[in-house]
């Protein structure tokens, strides 16, 4: 196993409470638990399709915010009856339709297979070193909003093999098998990209 930053660029403590939960699972590999960022800054972010551009400049814009070594996670969100819509731009999605406008959006579509991606970018403490490790999760997306846990997306996907959405499991059942942990099982196996 690689040695990689103990500090998740996030002010988000329902992230850091996941991010503890799996890292504490996976002690086998020696995992170093996760601290929050004591920051209230945003970093940059991207507007681009692809979620590993999007995490890599945020990782490198926090790094340098920051100066240290630094976890950034990108979370991504895509329909494929919709080209890949909302993708990378969930998050805005969020904000200005929600589910209920995504649910609206799919109310027509026979195709309802969705993918959340996961994706890890770290930054050495100078900044010349960045990789990730991406996951992704198949799933389809119900026709209406389903469950109380979690958040985003949880309540209108359903991983494949599952018939619950992610907001209808508990934290444990989720954690088992989110993206976020493929993610990060494959950054302390050290299977990343560079």
């Amino acid at each position: 196993m690689k040695s990689f930053p103990t500090v998740l660029g996030t002010t988000n403590p329902g992230k850091v409470r996941e991010w503890n939960a799996i890292m504490q699972e996976e002690q086998s590999y020696g995992a170093p638990m996760v601290t929050c960022l004591d920051q209230k800054e945003t970093f940059l972010e991207v507007q681009s399709l692809d979620p590993i551009l999007v995490a890599l400049i945020k990782a490198l814009d926090a790094q340098r915010r920051c100066m240290q070594s630094i976890l950034i996670e990108d979370v991504s969100f895509g329909l494929r009856a919709l080209n890949g819509f909302p993708g990378t731009f969930f998050a805005s999605n969020e904000r200005n339709i929600g589910n209920t406008g995504l649910l609206c959006l799919m109310a027509e579509k026979q195709d309802r297979h969705a993918i959340a991606t996961n994706i890890i970018a770290f930054a050495n403490d100078v900044g010349t070193l960045v990789s990730v490790a991406r996951c992704d999760v198949h799933g389809t997306m119900p026709t209406e909003e389903r469950g109380e846990n979690g958040c985003g997306f949880d309540t209108i996907f359903i991983p494949d093999g599952y018939h619950q959405t992610y907001a209808e499991m508990t934290s444990a059942q989720k954690n088992q098998i989110s993206m976020r942990r493929g993610a990060i099982r494959l950054l302390l196996k050290g299977d990343l990209q560079t």
